[in-house]
């Protein structure tokens, strides 16, 4: 499994040490602006008041500090977005992507993430206007063709107007064609330069890889960083043979900074009435070590159908 952060770095260690919260407390003051520059140590100091001590305040009154000094950092905002989205702040959310997309106006990610927020926030017709967008003025053919990014943002907007076409115009859902899967995975990574592999292994043992470095895929880090995008999405057709399993293997980002890893899983994808997702957050900082991400059944589709 993912390691649990233990806060055992040595930058925690004067807060993690105290009794009371209340110690901890004040020594984070104490010690908060010689570490502020560090986005990730006081993303670690929010982690550690919610998880040790259950204090969402301290959290919330963190991130806000983090948005505050670290505003014009896109990689970071994308995090806090994440962890805003985990915890159905989707408001909040929303404000950071389209704080965003002004910072990185050329990045096809910062429209398609924007999009979905629009749409959890049912302002389809946002949503709407920013794929026509895309479409007639960010997209370039000659560029942006066939490329991971557009296959994304053409898988979703598809599945947009498949869902809330008809509160936009009616009949507009029954032009697009229905292709149904059991499961479908989106990674989504906060630093742009990370790179990792991804394993998805079939109930028969046997296994697929997707490499996201340089060594390996050169050509598609490439186009990441040229069209601005940090995301990839699988498909899982047949869960009837048994569990299917998702490992990474992640081999760091040219920095000493974490990557953060969104994992949005949808169940029965392009299904009007039944399709369901989740949404979860992992920190990657260890190197070159195989971890279980996630694990698909019958079983886990039928739960969360029912919830």
């Amino acid at each position: 499994p993912l390691p649990k952060n233990d806060f055992s770095k040595v930058y925690l260690s004067n807060i993690t040490k105290a009794k009371t919260k209340e110690e901890a407390l004040k020594n984070f003051n104490v010690e908060k602006d010689n570490f502020k520059h560090l986005p990730f140590y006081l993303l670690d100091v929010a982690d550690y008041f919610k998880t040790f001590w259950g204090d969402k305040n301290i959290k919330a009154d963190i991130y806000k500090d983090i948005e505050e000094i670290h505003g014009d950092n896109a990689n970071v905002l994308k995090v806090l977005a994440y962890n805003y989205q985990i915890e159905d702040q989707t408001e909040k959310a929303l404000l950071l992507y389209e704080k965003i997309v002004r910072l990185r106006p050329d990045y096809a990610q910062s429209y398609r993430d924007l999009a979905n927020i629009y749409i959890e926030k049912s302002f389809f017709s946002k949503a709407a206007a920013l794929y026509a967008r895309y479409e007639s003025h960010i997209r370039e053919e000659n560029t942006h063709s066939l490329t991971e990014i557009d296959s994304i943002i053409r898988t979703e907007s598809k599945n947009f107007v498949l869902l809330h076409g008809e509160k936009i115009a009616k009949g507009m859902s029954s032009k697009v064609y229905k292709d149904i899967w059991p499961v479908r995975l989106v990674l989504d990574w906060s630093h742009t330069d990370a790179e990792f592999e991804v394993q998805l292994i079939h109930p028969d043992g046997y296994y697929t890889s997707y490499q996201n470095t340089l060594v390996e895929n050169p050509e598609l880090l490439k186009k990441q960083k040229t069209l601005g995008y940090s995301s990839k999405q699988f498909y899982i057709d047949d869960l009837s043979k048994g569990n299917w399993k998702v490992n990474i293997k992640y081999f760091g980002n040219r920095t000493f900074e974490p990557t953060y890893l969104k994992a949005t899983v949808y169940y029965d994808y392009n299904n009007p009435v039944g399709q369901t997702k989740e949404v979860k957050v992992f920190k990657l900082s260890e190197l070159n070590q195989n971890f279980s991400l996630l694990e698909f059944s019958i079983s886990s589709m039928l739960l969360s159908l029912a919830e």
